[in-house]
This record gives structure tokens, sequence and C-alpha cells, in this order.
């Protein structure tokens, strides 16, 4: 789906404007004396492969099916254990417990709250046998439960799956033609040092804990990872680190005034140029680090690309034809000609008019793409 096959033309050529102004911007970067930075979300990470946050938490519930054990002291979690000994273990139910451990059963856990589900999802994580203990103990066990859902061929004899023409390709080439030395990430896995190095670069990661100013370094890329860091390799020198899954974890780091994360967002948001990648309107994390933007002293316009697809999704959701499918619709749309199809074309521009206006009040600058159209746009930032 293009950004031009949805979206009014009108808005469209505001759009293109916007990604210009942005571009020249990032031109003038030296000579106005600005700092730039990367702040990247799961959709960096999902374009090559790798689960969203759902679909972590659906596969995270799913393997917890495989170690229910008859020997906790938790006598709720010997019934569910006793459950699953006493059930014949068919084809059909093989097949469905696979699918739930490889994250297919996703669609079970759409209505409800990510974080809430993250909870839950911890909760049973302390209180199963393989992972009781808290603490340390715990985050090297949750991150060897995460490392499993990314899967064996994530990275191929030093090779990304899916790394060409990805967003992470894209994030990577701005970085290095534009002279972008700092990234902080919210995902958990290292596929953009991972990237980095395969370039030749010299890469630093910086761990929750780290005692790192949000510096520029010539010689190296800085990567901070202000959630954990789950490397998706056997990576050199790695060490065992807080994981920020549950929303206890999110709360806890959110009152530290000393956490990385708190740290990098009161630098970065107030002294530092950022380019939101990733994102969804509706992250907690990204509608967290918003919070803390010193808007009246500030005079910093920061960027954000959006994806279009999640608004046509959500039509999409609601169409009257339910047997359309989601490309019949996209075409049906792009059909100015169709004027059955003029209420969804307009919800879909108001939506999109909506959180441009929302987010454009909280000091950003809303430059929307399509997953499709993303790597395009960022290469041509270059």
């Amino acid at each position: 789906m293009k950004l031009q096959d949805v979206i009014i033309n009108d808005i469209y050529e505001l759009n293109c404007k916007k990604a210009e102004e942005l571009k020249e911007r990032l031109g003038n970067k030296k000579s106005a004396g600005t700092s730039w930075a990367f702040c990247l979300g799961a959709g960096v990470s999902i374009s090559c492969g790798l689960p969203d946050w759902t679909k972590l938490l659906a596969m995270l519930s799913g393997k917890l099916l495989l170690s229910y054990s008859d020997s906790s002291d938790k006598e709720l979690l010997n019934i569910i254990g006793r459950a699953i000994g006493s059930i014949e273990k068919n084809e059909s139910f093989m097949r469905k417990m696979n699918e739930a451990a490889t994250g297919k059963a996703i669609d079970i856990y759409r209505n409800i709250d990510s974080l809430e589900l993250a909870e839950y999802i911890g909760t049973l994580l302390r209180e199963t046998a393989e992972i009781k203990d808290s603490g340390d103990l715990f985050d090297r066990n949750l991150s060897e439960y995460i490392r499993e859902c990314y899967g064996d061929e994530c990275v191929v004899d030093h090779k990304i799956k899916g790394y060409n023409n990805s967003v992470l390709q894209a994030v990577v080439e701005v970085m290095k033609k534009r002279e972008i030395k700092r990234a902080i990430t919210y995902n958990y896995d290292n596929l953009l040092e991972i990237a980095l190095k395969l370039e030749g670069n010299g890469v630093e990661t910086i761990l929750p804990g780290d005692q790192k100013e949000f510096a520029e370094n010539d010689n190296v890329y800085r990567v901070y990872h202000c959630h954990g860091l789950v490397p998706v390799d056997k990576m050199t020198g790695y060490r065992a680190n807080k994981i920020i899954l549950t929303e206890t974890s999110y709360y806890s780091e959110e009152r530290n005034n000393y956490s990385l994360s708190n740290v990098l967002q009161a630098y970065s948001m107030n002294y530092c140029n950022l380019l939101y990648i990733g994102f969804s309107g509706a992250d907690y994390t990204f509608r967290r680090i918003i919070r803390g933007l010193d808007r009246e002293g500030n005079k910093i316009k920061h960027n954000i690309f959006f994806s279009a697809d999640d608004i046509v999704n959500m039509v999409y959701a609601g169409r009257e034809n339910k047997k359309l499918a989601r490309e019949e619709f996209v075409e049906q749309i792009k059909d100015r000609e169709n004027k059955e199809y003029d209420y969804e074309r307009l919800i879909i521009n108001q939506i999109l008019v909506s959180k441009t206006l929302y987010w454009e009040e909280k000091g950003m600058n809303v430059i929307w793409s399509t997953w499709e159209e993303l790597p395009h746009m960022l290469k041509n930032l270059c």
C-alpha cells in the first residue's frame, strides 16, 4: 500500500513538503551546530522479521503452556499442570500448542491491554518451576525466553534476515551518510549493532545501569538500550541486564529519576533533534517520553514517522463488507471514482489529520508513510 492510495492529494503534498524540509534540516545540521539522534521502536526490528510487542507476549504465553508441573507451591498452577498432563496429545492439540508457542494465536490477545498482559505473563514466569527466583536470575531466564522467540534464523552467517530494503537498513544508511552517531532503542534486540558492524563501523552498546553520558563520539556509534538487551546472537561482551517487560517494571523505571531511560529522555528531548522511527501513537513508551518534554522552554522540533497502515487497518476492521480482503479494500479506497467508499476514505483522512494535529501540539513534526514506502522515504533523507 502506498500513502497516496489512501489520503487526500492536498494532504499528501503537504506531507511531501515536510519530508523535504526535514531533509534540508539534516543537510544543514553541521553549519547550524545542531545535534541529532535516532529513537527506535518495535517497527524497526519487525521489518527484519522479529515479533512485534503483542506477538512477543503471545509467544511467551504460549511457551508457558509447556512449563507447568504438578509440584508447585501454588495449587492453581498444579491444577493447570495436571490438566495438561491428562490431555490426549493428539495431532490437533499439538498443532495448536505449536501455534501458540510461535505466536500464531495472537488474535486471542488483541483486546487485552499489552502492559496488563505482560504483568500476567511476568507473574506466571516467576511462579513456574524454571524461572522461580526473582532479581538477576529472573532477568537471565526471561532473556532466554525472549531469545527463543527470535527464532534461530534471524542472523545466519553474519547476515540479518530480511535486511535488504528494510527499515533497519534505511536507518543505518541515514546514520552513516548524515553522521548521526547515537541511537536510543526501546527494542531488546541488537540488530542495529550487528548492522552497523557489518558496515565496518565501531559500535558501543549502553545498557541500563551503565553510567554513560548521552554524548557523541566521533570514533564509534553509541546504541542506548533503555529497556534492556537480549541479543539475537552470541554477542561478544554481553552482560546480563535488567529487562523492562511488565507493567510493574515500567512504573519502577519511570519512578527512578536516574534510570537510563529517564536520563536520556530528559537530555535528548530538550537538547537534541530526534528522529522517531517504528513507534505508534498508542505506544506507552512513546507517550511517556512525550510527557517529559519541556515544551515551554524547548524550541527543538522533533520528528516522527507514523504509518498510515495502522489507520487503514482500523477502518478496514469496521468495514461493511466483511468478505472484502484488505487488498481489495485499499483498491476501493484508491479509486476516487468509487463513491461507495467516500465515507471510509474520509474517516481515514480525518483520523490521520487529528493524530497529526495532536502530536504537533506535543512538539512533534509528523511525517506520514506506509511500511512499504518507509525505507525509501528514510533513504531519501540522505
